[in-house]
């Protein structure tokens, strides 16, 4: 067996609720993001195909449902400690405009926002969320065999890694300290793919990208703390479900035609 040790740190806050939904440092949730991006980074060889995958990811990670060859998992991890959250509410911040919120001004605050369902008003309904800045440390160990593709995930995490309630809308973002991205990486190469051939499956298993590059999107300016950025892809977002006409540098408007497509590319 091959072992690392991974210092994770939140970038954001988290919700990574246990049995009674209070927020708790746990292992399940690390799992499931492992499982989620070996996916995209073992989706090549298998020709993106899902049910040659589900055999190969049942072996590695464990399962109960292949007749002959259900096993425990080949994957173990440990964090050295399952500390609950303290973060029980936030402090507002400068609302933004959102004009489908009629009942509130047409006016919504970044946070309530992007957090809908784990927050309302500000509190935190199911306990405590895990605070931005926290670290805990994550024991891995794996075959030596799948050392290769346990090395591109983690690399994956690091750089796209959000876990927990509403991590699609960045909460529980995470960084685990491995290589820097680079669009030129060797890595995030070989996950790339075209966005015509994305969109025609209805599972994650790559990073799009069209005849100008790898469609990752970077906001031009540095945010002091995790709040400001929240507020910048509150703004993002609203924007992606209210306009008609969508516009970025060196790029053609995106018309309502294609709003279809943007939805594709914000989930």
């Amino acid at each position: 067996m091959q072992t690392k040790t991974l210092q994770i740190k939140l970038n954001t806050p988290a919700f990574l609720g246990d049995a009674s939904q209070s927020g708790v440092w746990r292992t399940p949730p690390i799992k499931a993001l492992l499982r989620e991006w070996w996916r995209v980074a073992s989706a090549p060889s298998f020709g993106y195909s899902h049910q040659k995958m589900r055999e190969a990811e049942g072996l590695l990670f464990g399962n109960a449902w292949l007749d002959d060859k259900f096993c425990k998992s080949q994957v173990r991890i440990a964090l050295a400690h399952w500390k609950e959250g303290e973060m029980r509410q936030h402090t507002p911040i400068a609302k933004i405009p959102h004009p489908e919120a009629e009942k509130a001004g047409r006016l919504v605050e970044p946070l309530n926002y992007l957090g809908y369902g784990p927050i309302e008003k500000g509190q935190f309904k199911n306990g405590a969320a895990l605070q931005a800045d926290k670290t805990n440390t994550l024991d891995i160990a794996y075959p030596a065999v799948e050392q290769e593709i346990i090395q591109h995930t983690l690399n994956l995490i690091d750089w796209f890694g959000t876990f927990g309630g509403r991590s699609r809308n960045a909460w529980g973002s995470l960084a685990i300290g491995q290589v820097a991205l680079t669009a030129n990486h060797p890595q995030l190469k070989t996950v790339m793919r075209n966005l015509e051939s994305c969109l025609t499956l209805d599972w994650p298993h790559a990073i799009g990208q069209d005849k100008k590059g790898v469609l990752i999107w970077e906001s031009k300016e540095c945010f002091a703390d995790w709040q400001k950025a929240m507020q910048f892809l509150a703004r993002t977002k609203i924007g992606f479900r209210t306009r008609k006409r969508l516009s970025f540098p060196s790029y053609p408007p995106l018309t309502a035609s294609r709003l279809n497509d943007i939805y594709w590319l914000t989930q």
